[in-house]
């Protein structure tokens, strides 16, 4: 059973070396292969990576973005490859549990599921972007009315940077209050997986489905969701599968403004393109 994990590096090389590292350290298993999309301007990690077994690697010549870089490395893979029975789109700044990719293949050896949604456990030494455990998403669709919210929100830098606050002080109230809540959960099935991991059956692909955003950053998560929803794909949240998320990740380098400007973009794509009929 082939594991593919594309991985995206945009100057981040010892980051992105590291995840390489520790990802083959807890795997042990020669079916995984890791892929490393570098959007960075020049290719310093190349040599660096090219005696390590078991790691592919590509370079964009341009940045592409997140999931824009991940579907490069897909095509290109595919040219030379038949489609992995899994592939895990992920950024470098995560660690796997020790018996995650056992679990994975033990759990679903012929999976019904298009999309699995780990837990993602967030350790950020800054205010949170999210609950402590990223995953769900979203359990349901959001409204046309959330979504037409984040995008007034989104288009106006001082209401952004004014959200940014306000979301990270919730967020904190909310982990420190419900650190005992994530116990016992069952796997359900879901919306939307978080975008720092994502787990993609190759039934996913063989049904139409594709990692071409058009975006260049952010919204993914909604992306996948709607794919799968028109694809009547299923998506389930497995919390026994367990992932540490850093938040160390190459999006810190961009600046606020930046980040406000590629959300507003993103947010804005997605409504038209699926909230407004």
């Amino acid at each position: 059973m082939q594991i593919l994990i594309i991985c995206i590096n945009y100057n981040n090389d010892e980051e992105t070396f590291s995840f390489i590292k520790e990802t083959l350290r807890i795997s042990r298993d020669r079916r995984l292969k890791i892929m490393v999309v570098d959007n960075s301007e020049k290719d310093k990690l190349k040599d660096k990576i090219k005696e390590v077994k078991q790691v592919l690697y590509y370079h964009t010549n341009k940045n592409l973005g997140y999931f824009g870089g991940a579907w490069f490395g897909l095509i290109q893979y595919l040219k030379e490859n038949p489609l992995p029975e899994w592939v895990i789109v992920c950024n470098t700044d995560i660690q796997f549990e020790e018996n995650f990719f056992k679990k994975l293949i033990e759990y679903y050896q012929n999976s019904i599921y298009a999309i699995i949604a780990p837990d993602i456990i967030l350790e950020t030494s800054k205010l949170p972007s999210s609950r402590k455990h990223q995953n769900p998403h979203f359990i349901t669709r959001p409204s046309k009315f959330r979504m037409y919210f984040y995008k007034w929100i989104f288009k106006y830098y001082p209401l952004y940077l004014f959200w940014e606050l306000i979301s990270g002080i919730r967020y904190e109230i909310i982990n420190h209050l419900s650190k005992q809540k994530n116990k016992n959960i069952k796997p359900q099935e879901i919306y939307a997986p978080f975008g720092a991991c994502i787990i993609f059956h190759r039934n996913y692909f063989e049904a139409g489905g594709t990692l071409n955003t058009e975006c260049f950053l952010f919204g993914e998560e909604i992306f996948v969701a709607e794919t799968a929803r028109k694809l009547n794909l299923r998506i389930l949240y497995d919390p026994e599968l367990k992932v540490i998320h850093h938040e160390h990740s190459s999006i810190s380098i961009l600046k606020s403004k930046q980040k406000a400007f590629y959300a507003y973009q993103s947010i804005k794509y997605y409504i038209d393109k699926f909230f407004k009929g």
